[in-house]
């Protein structure tokens, strides 16, 4: 219950070093963190949300409450205060909406109105990434957006607004758009700062560190935006692969009655075309995953580009993408197999439809052969 009677001061903006748990928040969120001394430095539990161990939050009082509690955080019920925690860093979040993207008609559709512009790549980039950035700038950090054509988009500095405004704009130049709910579900979020000390571009507790010691040099391969580039890559390979995790996992949920009728013997109760429609599903997971997507390998990009190709391979790794991609394979084999088990059993029944009504023809035949001899004698 609401209780009006508790005023609180002002907390002073302070650096907290956070606990790691699940879901990062997006810009401002409110949490109840109890009515106690709020010190630097301290860990501050967050339910149910994992930042960085280095991540910088603005905290704040926004409104007090009566006795609630969070035990399972270690929270007693008292009287608590909710706090306004914000993240001071700059977010990167990608998103997997459709299997491919119109790359070309994207582009006009997004600087037509001068709102984005587009930024050139390197050319063996170009033809499968769009980079625009946002025309006006509402801080000194710029707000960018990675399309690749495999149906990813990767935002930097991007409020959730924005996001969902682009991700509209993105619909009708989507070929085979996914589900909504499940494009948000899968989404992948990170944060990222700037560091003039570090010799190179690397990812650190969940944590993307850009180093900006050669932000005056000309050498395209010691450009910040390949190293956000090569980001951007990884991020859209993990969330391209979760999104097939996903698919995978309604498929198999949706087959599990199949399964059952197969351990229990009581014969399949489907049809041969359902079952080569669900058979051309799991193709089409397992062509994306290894024939369409650069899952299974580095990307060419990378060959002659060792730095970018270290930090794609580093985040890659972070991000558990080769494990992942084989745990899929090995899951989307098993489906294989049960989905043959499945056809061999609908043709063994065609076949055996096939005989009796062979052996029921042959009957027939004989049956007015024999009355023809009965007439005739």
């Amino acid at each position: 219950m609401m209780n009006s009677s508790i005023s609180h001061s002002p907390l002073p903006v302070e650096t907290f070093s956070l606990i790691t748990g699940a879901g990062l928040p997006q810009g401002e969120i409110e949490i109840a963190v109890g009515d106690c001394d709020v010190c630097p430095g301290m860990d501050l539990v967050l339910a149910g949300i994992s930042i960085g161990k280095e991540s910088k939050v603005q905290i704040s009082p926004v409104q007090a409450f009566g006795s609630i509690g969070l035990p399972e955080y270690g929270i007693a019920p008292h009287s608590e205060v909710a706090y306004c925690v914000k993240l001071l860093e700059p977010l990167v979040v990608a998103y997997a909406s459709a299997e491919e993207y119109d790359l070309v008609k994207l582009a006009d559709a997004l600087t037509s109105d001068g709102v984005y512009k587009k930024v050139q790549l390197a050319d063996d980039a170009a033809e499968d990434v769009l980079h625009v950035v946002a025309a006006y700038t509402v801080t000194d950090e710029p707000r960018e957006v990675f399309f690749f054509r495999e149906g990813t988009s990767i935002f930097w500095n991007v409020d959730e607004l924005e996001q969902c405004n682009i991700l509209s704009v993105l619909e009708p130049f989507e070929n085979g758009p996914y589900n909504r709910d499940l494009v948000r579900d899968e989404r992948e979020v990170m944060p990222y700062l700037y560091q003039d000390k570090l010799p190179r571009t690397f990812v650190r507790q969940d944590t993307v560190h850009l180093t900006t010691r050669h932000l005056d040099r000309e050498e395209p391969s010691d450009n910040i935006q390949l190293d956000k580039f090569a980001v951007s890559n990884a991020l859209s390979s993990s969330v391209k692969l979760g999104m097939w995790e996903a698919i995978l996992d309604a498929y198999v949920e949706d087959v599990e009655d199949v399964t059952k009728e197969l351990k229990e013997g009581s014969g399949v109760h489907l049809t041969r075309r359902d079952a080569l429609k669900k058979m051309g599903e799991l193709f089409a997971i397992r062509h994306g995953v290894n024939l369409s997507s650069d899952l299974l390998d580095t990307p060419d990009f990378y060959w002659e580009r060792e730095a970018l190709e270290t930090l794609y391979n580093q985040l890659a790794s972070c991000l558990s993408i080769p494990k992942r991609t084989k745990v899929l394979n090995e899951k989307l084999s098993h489906c294989c197999e049960m989905m043959e088990l499945v056809l061999a059993e609908l043709s063994d029944k065609k076949h055996v439809r096939l005989e009796w009504l062979i052996i029921i023809l042959i009957a027939v035949e004989i049956f007015i052969e024999v009355g023809r001899l009965i007439v005739g004698h």
